[in-house]
């Protein structure tokens, strides 16, 4: 067992900072445990996106701190009809963004795209170890 945190593991945390914290929690990334055991690289250029990408460009409309209006509400709802593709059920054949209405059909699409890799075995990882948020402290 190794004594150093992860036990040398590379761990990188990537999140979208416009979510909200946890409800009646400190927020993972201003805790002492970050800033102790982490190198934390602020980045700060979109690199998922080409510059007019229409996703990102609906991404964005919902990332603003106001509140839709009417206007807004319309140009989202258009960009994702020209350029999603709304599905009950996971369709592999179709690249791109697929939008379901539910997990459960989410959780089956990515085990249906998992299951279409050649040579993929299915690994699960469990914790043994548990995040207290009472003390901060990893146990």
């Amino acid at each position: 067992q190794l004594s150093t945190p992860f036990g040398v593991v590379l761990v990188i945390l990537i999140g979208d900072h416009f979510q909200t914290p946890p409800i009646n929690s400190t927020f993972i990334l201003t805790t002492s445990l970050v800033r102790e055991w982490f190198t934390v690289h602020n980045l700060k250029h979109n690199i998922r996106f080409k510059p007019n990408d229409p996703i990102n460009a609906a991404l964005s409309l919902l990332r603003t701190p106001q509140p839709m209006n009417s206007q807004s509400f319309h140009t989202f709802v258009n960009i994702l009809s020209n350029n999603c593709c709304f599905a009950e059920e996971p369709d592999n054949s179709r690249p791109g963004v697929i939008v379901f209405s539910t997990r459960d059909n989410v959780q089956k699409a990515h085990e249906s795209m998992l299951r279409s890799l050649p040579d993929c075995d299915k690994m699960t990882f469990h914790s043994t170890d548990y995040f207290s948020t009472s003390s901060d402290t990893w146990q």
